[in-house]
């Protein structure tokens, strides 16, 4: 396949209980013209196999075993290797609806848009350009890496950040910086799985307190190229601040003290700077339960 549309791009490790699920959801895509990159991470749990028999079964599909270096080295390598004209990500224990991708593709060739975004509800605005695309993303209402089909050439000279987290959210800022033409899809054909031993959601103190370390980094990248864009970078990080101290309230583990710590000195830096007026109802009550962490824990 020479210039296949899409390059769906699926970091591997670790998730041959659900990765199976995952690749015949891609192969049964009622979009065909694609190619499938699985970057394996060094799994040891026949996940490695698996990503084999399907590359044997489905030429749509290439595998690539390498040593484990960690989700961002997998990111860039698959955008290495890449060729579609544009870029979707499956995580490997995700699955995708069959008619999930042609949608995306669609909607981005309707509008000529350089980034499609699925959403689950209607959305009145669904095209934005300029500095819209940087606010909207800042304060999470583009969704995230895997709920988007981007052009191939947005990426181009641009790398993942080396985090244990959050990496998605530092490359779609860095896009959005470049002001591409987005478009907003009513489309729930992601099937996100949420486990507790993910790298996202484990409660490990390194990988909780790396999250709000990668959004400060995003934030000062914001600093430093949108200076004017930087206070609607406030909300989303507290809205992350809140989520980890959620879910750590009410579970010990190793260097917990060091990450409510860390969500503290967090949401300390970014409440009190926040444009409070320009909050919609639902903001205000998430800013509001950051209030009440400082306050009360």
């Amino acid at each position: 396949m020479d210039n296949p549309i899409i390059s769906v791009i699926v970091p591997v490790y670790q998730t041959a209980q659900f990765l199976e699920e995952c690749l015949n959801s891609i192969a049964r895509s009622t979009l065909s013209d694609l190619e499938v990159l699985l970057i394996d991470d060094g799994s040891d749990d026949g996940s490695a196999e698996i990503c084999n028999r399907k590359t044997a079964e489905d030429p749509r599909f290439t595998c690539f075993h390498r040593k484990h270096a960690g989700i961002s080295n997998s990111r860039d390598f698959g955008l290495e290797q890449a060729r579609g004209q544009y870029i979707a990500w499956v995580d490997s224990d995700d699955s995708i609806s069959e008619d999930y991708l042609e949608k995306l593709y669609r909607a981005a060739k309707t509008y000529d848009a350089d980034w499609t975004i699925a959403v689950d509800e209607d959305v009145r605005s669904n095209i934005l350009e300029g500095d819209d695309v940087v606010k909207q993303q800042l304060n999470g209402q583009l969704g995230v890496l895997w709920s988007s089909l981007i052009k191939r050439e947005c990426y181009r000279g641009k790398r993942f950040a080396d985090v244990s987290a959050n990496e998605d959210a530092i490359m779609l800022v860095q896009i959005a910086f470049d002001h591409p033409k987005v478009v907003k899809v009513k489309n729930a054909g992601y099937h996100y799985r949420v486990r507790e031993s993910s790298a996202v959601h484990r409660l490990q103190a390194k990988s909780l307190s790396g999250r709000l370390e990668a959004l400060e980094l995003r934030n000062e990248c914001v600093r430093l190229n949108m200076p004017e864009c930087y206070r609607f970078t406030h909300y989303s990080t507290i809205v992350e601040a809140t989520k980890i101290n959620r879910l750590i309230r009410h579970k010990r583990f190793e260097g917990d003290d060091q990450v409510k710590k860390a969500v503290k000195r967090t949401l300390r830096k970014h409440l009190f700077a926040i444009p409070l007026s320009s909050l919609s109802g639902r903001q205000y009550r998430e800013v509001l339960a950051g209030y009440k962490v400082l306050l009360i824990g």
